[in-house]
């Protein structure tokens, strides 16, 4: 038997824990003080998204870039709910641990993207992590069964350290995601006198897509230096040799005798490659399991329809909106969210005022959920869309650094391997997030 939360009038859902869901609870609490703002996010910390990589290799990052949700929570009078959201329609959303959340004035679905690389905690809402070979299953959950601040630096720790002592890494994917792991595991590998053959494929004939081939091809003479192989234009498949997906012990790696290799066919040189450990960084793919009705999504990867308020195509009250890069509005989303948070403070709050809750279902306690929730909110006003602010994106700005003493950086003006990829690799642009969130 589901339970239903109180009906209160200005209450607004932002479902998803990490840059673009705090942002967005910020951007509202700075507009209204009062409204009752629920954090549906089932992890107990925040981790700043694009120091994830570096976090894996660098003790000092892991504790600087990775902050405990609670504190942050009070702080803002944010209520935090340790779950998932299973099922989002335009008045309700039904949540792991069975609870029903009714008559709200906004829902906010800042849920970002999936990554099959689980290090960087870009995993599905609802999956399975590890920590000292044991497993811990997000799905329902509650508090004791979601990975603490703590235990999540020390995960990082014992990924860094399987990789640079794993003799050979091949990281699959030559976009930014894939360029910088690469580039950290060659230059933390040298720093720490191991012997690691890094090797990184790309189907692209250049790396990065975003880029410009000048800018590739920097990025490319930084990798080499570093020692990593970079094999372009080429596609990994599964391998042809029977078995040898599983393991095997290709003259390719440089394997330890206690260490297992994967093996992949590289279908362009139609020659077998095999590492001990294998990272893929190809494809974000977006997280939309909740989102039953398909008018919501693109027919292309699925990501969620947003207009230029934010605001959900084909959402007929008005009440759902998509920030960050789980939409199909931000490219290079962690810049781009913070850049527009008085724009979805102000939409949200526009929301919040408009909103009256439907006749016998608000202010007093709302009953349990008879799931006939489909219907529109005939009272929010029909000029509400009127008074939305439309996004305005920043300029696009895209840094990769390539090991911790260099780098290079696509701005309006040009490449670079100057300035900006020395103050990433110094700072990891940690002081923004945490002034514009005040984090704790």
């Amino acid at each position: 038997m589901t339970s239903t939360t109180e009906s209160i009038q200005n209450k607004v859902v932002v479902i998803g824990g990490g840059i673009a869901g705090l942002t967005a609870c910020v951007a509202l609490r700075k507009k209204d003080k009062h409204v009752d703002i629920l954090l549906v996010e089932p992890k107990q910390y925040f981790q700043v998204p694009w120091a994830s990589y570096r976090a894996i290799f660098d003790a000092k990052m892991r504790e600087a870039s990775i902050f405990d949700l609670e504190p942050w929570c009070t702080k803002h009078n944010i209520t935090h709910l340790e779950t998932t959201v299973t099922r989002l329609t335009e008045t309700s959303a039904h949540l792991g641990n069975g609870q029903v959340i009714t008559d709200f004035a906004a829902a906010a679905i800042c849920v970002g993207a999936v990554c099959k690389w689980p290090s960087l905690g870009r995993c599905h809402a609802i999956e399975t992590t590890r920590l000292n070979g044991k497993t811990k299953t997000k799905q329902n959950a509650s508090k004791g069964n979601v990975l603490t601040r703590q235990e999540r630096i020390k995960q990082l720790e014992q990924d860094g350290e399987r990789l640079l002592n794993a003799g050979s890494v091949l990281v699959i994917g030559g976009g930014l995601i894939g360029v910088e792991t690469a580039g950290d595991l060659a230059y933390f590998a040298a720093k720490q006198e191991k012997i690691l053959e890094v090797t990184l494929v790309h189907s692209g004939k250049t790396l990065i897509p975003e880029f410009p081939e000048r800018a590739s091809n920097m990025v490319l003479k930084k990798l080499t230096k570093l020692g990593v192989n970079v094999i372009l234009d080429d596609k990994v498949v599964p391998s042809k040799s029977k078995g040898k997906n599983k393991t095997g012990n290709n003259k390719k790696s440089k394997s330890s005798p206690s260490s297992p290799t994967t093996t992949f066919h590289l279908q362009n040189s139609d020659q077998d490659i095999s590492a001990n450990q294998v990272i893929w960084t190809t494809g974000l793919t977006a997280q939309n399991h909740f989102m039953l009705d398909p008018k919501y999504l693109t027919k292309k990867g699925g990501w969620i329809k947003v207009n230029e308020n934010f605001l959900l195509t084909h959402c007929d009250n008005g009440r759902l909106f998509a920030f960050g890069d789980c939409c199909d509005l931000l490219p290079n989303a962690g810049n781009q969210v913070l850049g527009a948070m008085p724009v979805i403070g102000h939409n949200l709050k526009v929301s919040v005022d408009s909103y009256t809750a439907p006749m016998g279902r608000g202010g007093g306690g709302g009953g349990a959920d008879n799931d006939n929730d489909d219907h529109t909110d005939s009272s929010t006003p029909v000029n509400k869309r009127k008074k939305l602010n439309k996004a305005l994106l920043q300029p696009e700005l895209y840094i990769a650094t390539i090991g911790k003493k260099d780098g290079v950086a696509l701005t309006p003006f040009g490449a670079t391997g100057l300035g900006l990829p020395r103050l990433k690799n110094k700072t990891q642009f940690l002081m923004k997030p945490k002034n514009s969130l005040g984090l704790v």
